[in-house]
């Protein structure tokens, strides 16, 4: 077998007819240009497309020097390449421009990632040899993302925590030219490599109604205001604090329902739902057996919280370690004297989502109420992501994933109820509609 040396080097180059952001199902067009002396018999190029997603874990290893953990896995199993040229070439020494060699190329992104045939590459610090391979104990790898997923826009981030250790978790994409010189003695490869950046694709708006997932949580207020007591006495406030039996009660049942699914460009608002169900106990509401007090909204936060897990089998992380966990983009809205909220089931869920026309733009969150300025007390009008919003993906050895969480501020008979949760939530690709 011939033998085969590769370098890097300037003397061939990637050139882009349209040097943009890419989607999923675009063709990358261009050409590959060798600029050096050459002189065989026979020589040829191909140019690659290849993702991949990195983990890399840097930690100190307690003499002062730091040690690396790798994991990565190939997105295209299924080759991307193409032979553009196979033949004798001749380029003179000191060429010009006009005596370069120059290939055109055409490749294709494909939409999804291939389902992967083999284990995630794994570099370790140890060998073993063929007699104890057998008898030694590997951990298992992780479950394998299902085939045929969405082709991941690429995404980066780095992150160290209080121990010092720094995590950094990529999906990159890149195209590789390789000029190979077939010689008497042995074959010459020389190879050039141009990152390129994938953007999210774009897909049908969803579908209406909006698919929500309901979450409940019961609470109980106990005042003497309930019976329309405006002060309270010192011994009211110690009855009231250890919640004692002949303080007047009101339990009722506050159900957020939020979106399952989140679309950046969407042109129609998200639907965010808060309803209240009185929950009846005679023995614990006393005189206010037959009322229900009314339930007032304050104030309402919605965060969008993105979070990135990652598994590297060198370190021994079997499952997911959470890595990164960052807002997104939040909203506050406020409303003086409070807004009454509707009791379940004679009367439709408050809609926030629909009542702010909060959508969420492909840079920025768009606030537009369509309630009375007077009434509100939130300005902003474009709330800009404190980061790139990239869509959910599962891959072998990380994901990405977002939450939604919510905290609500209720006034009850001039008693305060702070309602706090937190859903998953799909980020899914942009919309084709225009916002």
């Amino acid at each position: 077998m011939a033998n085969v040396k590769r370098k890097e080097t300037l003397n061939i180059a990637i050139q882009l007819d349209e040097a943009r952001p890419y989607k999923a199902g675009d063709t990358i067009t261009g050409r590959v240009v060798c600029k050096s002396h050459v002189v065989s018999p026979r020589a040829w190029f191909t140019v690659q497309l290849a993702g991949t997603t990195k983990v890399i874990i840097r930690t100190d290893d307690g003499d002062g020097g730091t040690r690396h953990y790798r994991s990565s896995h190939e997105l295209i199993t299924q080759p991307v390449i193409q032979t553009l040229f196979d033949g004798p070439i001749h380029i003179p020494p000191n060429p010009t421009p006009e005596q370069f060699e120059s290939r055109l190329f055409s490749l294709t992104i494909p939409y999804q990632c291939s389902p992967p045939s083999e284990a995630p590459r794994q570099s370790t610090a140890s060998t073993l040899s063929p007699k104890n391979h057998t008898e030694a104990t590997e951990p298992q790898p992780p479950p394998y993302s299902p085939p045929c997923l969405p082709l991941p826009p690429s995404f980066s981030t780095t992150t160290t925590d209080i121990w010092s250790v720094t995590t950094h978790a990529s999906v990159s994409y890149h195209i590789t030219a390789r000029f190979h010189e077939q010689h008497s003695t042995h074959t010459q490869t020389t190879a050039t490599t141009l990152p390129i950046n994938i953007v999210p694709s774009t897909a049908p708006p969803l579908a209406e109604p909006q698919r929500l997932h309901t979450q409940n949580s019961r609470h109980t207020v106990y005042s003497q205001r309930l019976l329309g007591q405006e002060t309270l006495s010192l011994w009211d406030c110690f009855s009231k604090a250890i919640h004692a039996p002949w303080i007047p009660q009101y339990e009722f049942q506050v159900s957020v329902s939020c979106p399952a699914e989140l679309q950046p460009g969407a042109h129609r608002p998200f639907s965010f739902q808060v309803v209240i169900t009185p929950l009846r106990q005679s023995e614990s509401l006393g005189p206010l057996e037959k009322t229900n007090p009314e339930v007032k909204l304050e104030r309402l936060v919605l965060r969008l919280v993105a979070w990135t897990d990652v598994t590297c089998l060198e370190m021994g992380l079997v499952g997911f370690k959470r890595v990164e966990e960052r807002c997104v983009v939040e909203v506050v809205w406020e409303m003086e004297g409070g807004l009454g909220l509707p009791y379940a089931p004679e009367d439709a869920a408050w809609d926030a989502g629909r009542a702010m026309g909060l959508r969420f733009g492909s840079s920025e969150i768009v606030y537009c109420d369509e309630m009375e300025e007077r009434e509100r007390r939130t300005e902003a009008v474009r709330l800009p992501y404190s980061s790139c919003l990239h869509g959910d993906f599962i891959m072998a050895n990380m994901r990405h994933l977002h939450n939604l969480e919510w905290e609500i501020k209720l006034a009850v008979a001039g008693e305060t109820v702070n309602v706090r949760g937190s859903r998953r939530v799909v980020v899914v690709d942009p919309s084709t509609v225009p916002l």
